[in-house]
């Protein structure tokens, strides 16, 4: 870094800017801060540094020259210690002239630049050259006098304040102020402004998505199941879904066309609609959309009639109970349908039952069959249950299978499974409280007290 002392000469009227240097040995020096008036003040500044020199010399040579000797040797002799003293002065002086070697080095090797140190190239050049470069020099000496007063505060230690001055005489560019700017008068600095160009309005995109948009078809959904609602209306729509429910059953619109139309539609005019999709359950159950006519037709058409559907899905019921739409045809067909009717698919569904019973849409075919089912088929499920019920009881899915079983099955069975539950009294424990155990344990508990 820049080594700077303050007795460095400094010619008539040069401003300096106000900072802090760090020298080599790790202190910090003050700059003259303000305007220099001339030379004197740098040649005072030079007297005091050499005086402080000449008061630094060792006690010991003082106390041996006041002995009236001009050899401090012929004084530190008389003491008794003479050898050890002897010693220390011959080492300070040759620190100092090793110093003073070293500084002569230094000076070869980086030669400073004029008016940043002392000696004879600083008194030579430094009326030629200003201090720092950049700085507006004023007109005339009394210019730069008035302008120094009003821009720095005067106290009793003139133009020569070192650095750090007081807060009141921070310059306006110091950091502690957060932004800069130049001295008023001295420094100018032009930051150049930044030109933005002016922000383009931009067009408001619409709100509405693309789904909210009707299009044709479904306005003509719309328009057909308000003419279902009026009976005058009512043929000219069913004359067209007689060739058309099976195609219209596929679509978004089209599948409420064809609920409505069952539900308003006779038991004639019904069954005539649910024979459009034989041939076709099986893509039916797994349609997100015909899956809700295949419901509704066996919710509203009587059992004897729909022998169809039962015969399209035997041997596809496991697929079926597995598939997120499928699972709901084979309740509805458990609900609606006897027990007779159903036997065929039941029975594939209890060979699956250890699976479906951890399965997240089967283990709901398997509850149907606890609550509709027959009681011999009840009784298959709850074997399958009692062979694992622990790690049934503690499962996230199959734990609803066993409360099912708990609730739904024949007091045989229920003690059965209770006396299962209850073998062990630490399994016990853990299962009541383990985040799905407890509900089976509080099932048993509530299913023991009512059936007592």
């Amino acid at each position: 870094m820049w080594q700077l002392d303050a007795r460095a000469v400094f010619p008539p009227g040069a401003y300096v800017w106000p900072a802090i240097f760090m020298t080599g040995d790790g202190c910090f020096t003050g700059f003259p801060v303000g305007n220099v008036a001339s030379q004197e003040v740098a040649a005072q500044v030079q007297t005091g540094a050499a005086q402080a020199s000449d008061v630094a010399q060792p006690a010991q040579v003082n106390e041996a020259t006041s002995n009236g000797s001009n050899s401090p040797r012929n004084g530190i002799s008389r003491t008794s210690a003479s050898r050890k003293q002897r010693r220390r002065l011959k080492a300070a002086n040759a620190d100092s002239v090793k110093s003073s070697a070293a500084e002569e080095q230094l000076e070869k090797a980086h030669p400073a630049l004029p008016g940043l140190i002392n000696g004879p190239r600083a008194q030579q050049v430094a009326t030629s050259l200003p201090v720092c470069p950049g700085p507006v020099l004023p007109e005339s000496p009394a210019e730069a006098q008035q302008e120094e007063v009003s821009r720095s505060p005067v106290n009793s230690e003139g133009p020569g304040q070192l650095w750090p001055p007081t807060p009141e005489s921070t310059p306006p560019c110091s950091p502690r102020f957060q932004s800069f700017c130049a001295f008023p008068g001295v420094w100018h600095v032009e930051m150049p402004s930044m030109i933005l160009p002016e922000p383009v309005a931009l067009p408001e995109m619409p709100t509405m998505q693309v789904e909210d948009l009707p299009d044709a078809e479904s306005q003509a959904c719309e328009r057909m199941i308000s003419q279902l609602d009026e009976d005058a209306s009512r043929a000219e729509v069913m004359e067209a879904l007689w060739t058309s429910a099976w195609s219209m059953a596929c679509t978004p619109g089209g599948t409420r066309v064809v609920q409505k139309a069952l539900e308003v539609a006779d038991t004639t005019e019904r069954i005539s609609l649910a024979e459009q999709l034989q041939g076709h359950v099986k893509e039916a159950f797994a349609s997100p959309h015909a899956n809700h006519v295949l419901q509704k037709c066996i919710e509203l058409i009587p059992p004897d009639r729909l022998h169809f559907v039962l015969s399209e899905m035997l041997g596809h019921a496991v697929a079926a109970a597995r598939h997120r739409y499928g699972c709901r045809v084979l309740e509805r067909l458990l609900e609606h349908c006897p027990s007779e009717q159903t036997a065929p698919l039941v029975e594939e569904v209890l060979a699956g039952a250890p699976q479906l019973c951890r399965h997240t849409f089967g283990n709901f075919v398997v509850q149907h069959v606890l609550e509709h089912g027959t009681v011999s088929q009840k009784h298959q499920i709850v074997d399958v249950i009692h062979a694992d019920i622990q790690r049934l009881a503690r499962h996230r899915v199959a734990s609803h299978v066993v409360r099912c079983a708990l609730k739904h099955s024949t007091p045989e069975d229920r003690q059965k499974l209770v006396q299962a539950i209850r073998k062990d009294p630490a399994d016990l424990a853990d299962l009541a409280h383990h985040h799905c155990g407890s509900f089976v344990v509080r099932e048993m508990r509530r299913s023991d007290g009512l059936h007592r």
